[in-house]
């Protein structure tokens, strides 16, 4: 569905004759998109999920207006513009502002039909090709027959590329295996009792769900020689999320900041704590996106990487996983492995499990990393480089799982520069367009 998904939205966009109401037909294409692909979000805000879908929708606006400025202004490039102009503001929606949201992009859904694509492309690249793809098939339909052979064979060589193979990767010999803990209300016996169950199976790498500790903060001498002395036990690095106090004078907005106060948490940061089999406390990485409307903590600035007995682990929190400039930065950073503590509650509709799984999936190929994901409801994975599920946990169910992890050799990472040489570009096409337009207008009064 989505290589024709957007073709009556640029369709109707190229019939609109002025500008202001195509950005507006834009933001009403993208308030109804969001409307039906994230309809869950309903769930959480109640009766304020009509502002949150207007919200998140309004870069849509500047898409509507950039589109149809341009194709007034250079109406030969329209077909090859258009995503170059989607893709700009597909990062500003998904990484470019402060209600940053990268849900529901398109180059997610396909993961597991095109996965050879994303060491390659990423998924900004695969939103590219699908973007693309509708531009080409709605130029068939708006422009003259003399267009069409064309087009149509850039659209079919185009869809031609989900028939590429897997990204050749060179696989380290004697791979270690992971586990996943999936558990939400238990305390830290249940914890440690589990832990013990996936070391007798093998695990050298465990890693437990986002905020799994609660009863006391992760900075607490008393539970740091607890858990030293459990990885000791069990012979195996531990990944274990909790809340660690965070500088009083540390950087928070004032959306966090007011969450925050208002649970009554103060200055915490959500964190993994790393603790090698030796009982050597490697670092905590403080999650750097808390969600913007909860007390979900004080943003970390930091992305560390932790040399373990089980690879160099890249620790990401839940939300960050999302966004894939935190998976580009733990990779620049040297992560071989790349440990996802997740909460994913035990509320959400299924959808919603599905989707953030997804994301998962689509990171893990981008990246060329194996990922563990233990989600404290559910669905807990272990990924494979390809984006393959090596295991899995359903959503509501407590258990664990263990698998073995493979790491590369000599990984390939997708494209990091595409989305912003398309925000250049937008940049470019506008002023170029907007030459146009006066050009035109000049030889209409001439």
């Amino acid at each position: 569905m989505a290589l024709v998904s957007l073709v009556p939205l640029l369709i109707a966009l190229h019939r609109t004759t002025a500008l202001r109401a195509a950005g507006w037909l834009a933001l009403i294409w993208g308030i109804a998109f969001h409307a039906t692909s994230v309809q869950w979000l309903a769930a959480i805000f109640g009766s304020a999920v009509p502002a949150i879908f207007v919200l998140i929708s309004l870069p849509w606006y500047l898409f509507g207006l950039g589109y149809r400025f341009v194709q007034r202004g250079l109406p030969a490039l329209a077909a090859i513009a258009t995503p170059v102009l989607w893709l700009a503001v597909d990062w500003i929606r998904s990484e470019g502002w402060y209600f940053e949201f990268s849900w529901a992009q398109l180059g997610l859904a396909p993961v597991q039909s095109l996965s050879g694509l994303y060491p390659f492309i990423g998924v900004y690249g695969v939103t590219f090709a699908i973007v693309l793809v509708n531009a080409m098939f709605a130029a068939i339909i708006l422009r003259p027959p003399a267009w069409r052979s064309s087009v149509a064979f850039g659209a079919a060589a185009i869809a031609a590329l989900g028939l590429l193979p897997h990204a050749p990767r060179d696989l380290a010999a004697d791979p270690q295996f992971a586990a996943v803990i999936q558990h939400g209300n238990g305390g830290l016996d249940e914890l440690a009792a589990m832990t013990r169950e996936a070391a007798d199976r093998g695990a050298t790498l465990i890693a437990w769900p986002e905020t799994a500790v609660q009863s006391e903060l992760l900075d607490d001498p008393d539970l740091r020689e607890w858990l030293s002395g459990l990885a000791r036990e069990v012979e195996a690095t531990l990944v274990v999320g909790g809340w660690q106090t965070a500088p009083e004078d540390a950087p928070i907005d004032r959306l966090r900041r007011h969450a925050m106060q208002a649970a009554g948490k103060g200055m915490l940061y959500n964190s993994a704590l790393v603790i090698a089999p030796d009982v050597t406390i490697l670092g905590s990485y403080h999650k750097t996106h808390p969600i913007q409307f909860f007390a979900d903590g004080v943003p970390g600035r930091e992305f560390p990487v932790f040399d373990t007995p089980a690879g160099r682990l890249g620790v990401a929190i839940c939300y960050d996983f999302d966004y894939a400039a935190t998976v580009r930065k733990l990779v620049q950073g040297g992560a071989e492995v790349l440990v996802v503590p997740t909460v994913d509650s035990e509320d959400w509709p299924e959808m919603q499990h599905v989707q953030h799984a997804r994301i998962a999936q689509a990171r893990a190929a981008e990246a060329n990393r194996p990922v563990i994901r233990p989600a404290m409801s559910g669905i807990s994975q272990i990924i494979g480089p390809g984006g393959d599920i090596l295991a899995s946990i359903p959503a509501g169910k407590e258990g664990l799982a263990v698998a073995p992890y493979p790491l590369v050799e000599r990984p390939r990472t997708a494209w990091p520069w595409l989305p912003h040489l398309c925000l250049g570009l937008s940049l470019l096409l506008t002023a170029c367009a907007w030459a146009g337009n006066r050009t035109q207008a000049a030889k209409s009064e001439a």
